[in-house]
């Protein structure tokens, strides 16, 4: 396999900052390209940009690499208003991938959610919705959305109603069976050991994961080691 090189937005959350430590794990991957708002660590084949996404020219030059991976998520409390939602969830992906993509970035590997709907009534699922649609008409020959349900992991910011969601969640576990698996909640670690599988695999087309199908994908590739 030729060795691929990573473009990652959202690097310092809980599934960027597992990605980017499975990727340099990893030998196939030959360089990881970092686009972050804040200093990140010096590591061997890690390139870390800091840079200001409200101004191109500070991170137009890097936007480039074999995979473009997305993993930028905030929530609404933090973010302090849904247009700042709405900027970092929707507007600066969407920005990235662009540039990533004339720049000659094949694949795309994008963090959603699961009930993601461009014409949804909830704001939150209604934003990843767009996102999705709007990364399908970029055109990349590859491109991927994850769909998780509620992640679980640890975050340097704690958010207390994510917690209380991850007890309840552990709670239901038995009962969400058939169907309803793709509801149980899903680590971080394993949507970002999902993406660094898919990253290389680049199926054609476009491509939508439940969070059942990425736990199913991590626990094939981890049967094989």
């Amino acid at each position: 396999m030729t060795k691929k090189s990573a473009l990652i937005i959202g690097a310092t959350g809980l599934v960027g900052s597992a990605l980017v430590e499975f990727l340099l794990a990893d030998a196939d991957w030959s360089m990881v390209t970092v686009l972050a708002r804040r200093p990140g660590p010096l590591r061997e084949r890690l390139n870390w940009h800091v840079v200001d996404f409200a101004i191109s020219s500070t991170w137009e030059p890097f936007a480039t690499g074999d995979v473009l991976m997305n993993c930028m998520g905030t929530t609404i409390k933090i973010a302090g208003s849904q247009a700042e939602f709405r900027r970092i969830d929707l507007e600066i992906p969407l920005a990235v991938a662009g540039v990533a993509r004339s720049n000659g970035t094949p694949t795309c590997v994008s963090v959603s959610a699961l009930g993601a709907n461009s014409k949804s009534r909830v704001f939150y699922s209604r934003m990843k919705g767009e996102l999705e649609s709007s990364l399908g008409g970029i055109g990349f020959g590859s491109l991927v959305h994850l769909r998780p349900s509620l992640l679980v992991g640890e975050r340097e910011q704690t958010r207390a109603g994510e917690k209380a969601a991850d007890i309840g969640m552990k709670m239901l576990k038995p009962l969400l069976v058939g169907p309803l698996r793709r509801w149980r909640a899903i680590a971080g670690r394993d949507v970002a050991q999902a993406m660094s599988i898919l990253g290389k695999q680049a199926p054609q087309g476009e491509l939508v994961l439940p969070s059942d199908a990425i736990a199913a994908l991590v626990n094939r590739d981890s049967a094989k080691d």
